[in-house]
């Protein structure tokens, strides 16, 4: 696997494995702020594209194809600084949006039987890597 997928798969770890911050108002008035961990990490083998977290009760089996994750690096590097707001290293641009790109698609798909969940530009797909790997075969 090439040195920048391992390094942008570690940062995301590294993200995923933060604290977040969440206040709940109680109400008239009050509220409860009350700082949590984001996600768990329970597996991350990066050399092999594959990096595994729990959010909430969800265990998510994330797999990364090498050169998909090699353009979405380049494409993070132009895009990087609009959307952070500062000039950032490929890297962790591409690491940052890969965690907003999380987050939407546990929040909004069906997760497959498996777990599995393939990244493609853009989202993640509730599929195994053998199956969107045959799939991306045939589309082609």
């Amino acid at each position: 696997m090439d040195p920048r997928v391992v390094t942008v798969l570690r940062r995301l770890a590294e993200i995923e494995s933060g604290t977040s911050i969440g206040t709940t108002f109680l109400g008239g008035g009050r509220s409860e702020t009350v700082t949590r961990q984001h996600a768990e990490v329970t597996e991350l083998l990066p050399e092999q594209g594959i990096v595994e977290i729990r959010h909430g009760d969800e265990v998510a089996r994330l797999h990364f194809d090498e050169a998909v994750l090699l353009e979405f690096i380049a494409a993070a590097a132009e895009s990087g600084e609009d959307a952070w707001g500062e000039p950032l290293p490929a890297e962790e641009s591409a690491a940052r949006f890969l965690s907003v790109h999380l987050d939407e698609s546990l929040g909004t798909r069906e997760p497959h039987e498996s777990g599995w969940w393939t990244y493609r530009a853009g989202g993640f797909d509730p599929l195994p890597p053998w199956e969107a790997h045959a799939r991306r075969r045939h589309q082609a």
